[in-house]
């Protein structure tokens, strides 16, 4: 290895470690708090502990890994090595294709998220909180203080808000005194309603990148990264990718994969350049608070940037250190 090489692969660690210090502190005690909530709503039954299997060809390509593993460690994280006749037995519809694989008990996911987050707006509801539909459009201040949100059916007269618009939150960001280089990281899914022969846990194929989760409608493959304007076009063969790494893993279920039963969806994974969602107060005014930018990991982040704006609004004492998500650091 060169010297110039070198030095690419210390930065590139160094950057590896910050970013996988700023995550981790968002992904502490996001477990206990989906708990929580899902107990308080009656949604526990949507909250599944079922660990995830992460699938290598071989064990050489896992050992090529090894900084996104050590970093793992590093937070605690413990897993099980499965190799061969193990890995198949521990899944047994897997193909030939995938001979090393590592378990982490500790894994979680949602088997129906729409329905648990139409739960939680129901539970809301219950405890007094009003949902008004509209678009969000701008605001109107007297000085720097928040008097109302602009909406397309009229304003709302309010002294705090939230944007946590998802990709759409950048122009209204733009409003607030802060340009934040949001871009819509497109990802695809596919559902394919029959599960038989599929997984009996929650897969991530590292050489394809993507999961395959269990969910209450079928079989959902999700993954690929594609950076595009926010009003193109999807492009479905994405979705079409998913589908031949599905075979591959789980030759069973190839002749389930008929056209028109497939469902197929396209979503705008609001993404920042470094990686790190937007979290606390705008430059123009204290009182709209951002939460958005979270890319891939938005439901995982979601209850720990919940509880950091709630305490950013309320004043309490932040669950964990919010200076490194200020959008500050684009200015």
């Amino acid at each position: 290895m060169d010297l110039a090489t070198s030095g690419r692969s210390a930065v590139r660690s160094r950057t590896a470690a910050r970013l996988s210090a700023s995550t981790g502190a968002r992904y502490h005690g996001a477990f206990q708090r989906y708990e929580a909530v899902a107990e308080a709503n009656g949604l526990a039954s949507l909250f599944r502990r079922d660990g995830h299997l992460f699938l290598y060809p071989d064990r050489a390509t896992y050992e090529a890994d090894g900084l996104a593993w050590g970093l793992r460690q590093r937070y605690g994280i413990e897993w099980q090595e499965l190799e061969g006749q193990a890995l198949h037995a521990f899944e047994p519809g897997l193909g030939a294709h995938h001979r090393f694989g590592v378990y982490i008990r500790a894994g979680a996911n949602l088997s129906d998220p729409g329905a648990f987050v139409a739960g939680l707006i129901e539970g809301a509801a219950r405890r007094g909180a009003v949902q008004q539909r509209a678009r969000a459009t701008g605001f109107r201040f007297e000085g720097n203080r928040l008097r109302a949100v602009k909406t397309d059916h009229g304003d709302i007269d309010c002294g705090r808000a939230v944007l946590t618009a998802g990709i759409n939150a950048r122009d209204l960001a733009l409003q607030c005194g802060d340009q934040v280089p949001l871009e819509a990281e497109r990802g695809y899914h596919v559902v394919v309603p029959d599960i038989e022969g599929g997984p009996r846990y929650p897969v991530m194929m590292m050489d394809g990148k993507m999961i395959f989760t269990r969910t209450q409608a079928g079989l959902r493959i999700a993954g690929q990264v594609e950076l595009a304007s926010l009003g193109a076009a999807p492009d479905w063969r994405r979705a079409d990718i998913l589908l031949k790494h599905l075979e591959r893993a789980f030759p069973a279920m190839s002749d389930r994969l008929e056209e028109g039963v497939i469902d197929r969806w396209m979503g705008n994974r609001p993404s920042t350049p470094d990686g790190i969602p937007s979290i606390g107060p705008s430059r123009l005014s204290p009182d709209i608070i951002y939460g958005f930018g979270h890319g891939h990991s938005g439901i995982t982040m979601a209850p720990t940037t919940g509880r950091l704006i709630a305490d950013l609004c309320g004043g309490g004492h932040p669950v964990i250190d919010p200076k490194p998500y200020g959008a500050e650091r684009f200015r």
